[in-house]
This record gives structure tokens, sequence and C-alpha cells, in this order.
């Protein structure tokens, strides 16, 4: 696997990991 395509893999992994964050937050605010 070339370095290139695991730094992109690592930021679409980095990325989801943000947009989950943030559907975690909206859920615990919704749920209060």
């Amino acid at each position: 696997m070339d370095i290139e395509m695991g730094d992109a893999l690592l930021l679409k992994i980095g990325n989801l990991l943000m947009d989950l964050g943030k559907v975690d937050r909206i859920i615990k605010l919704a749920g209060q």
C-alpha cells in the first residue's frame, strides 16, 4: 500500500470519526 493511499485512508477515517462525534453530540443534546 502506498503511503499516499494510507494518508488518504487516515483522513477519511478521521472525517468519519468527526462526523460520528457530531452525531453523538446531537443525539445526547436531543435526548436531554
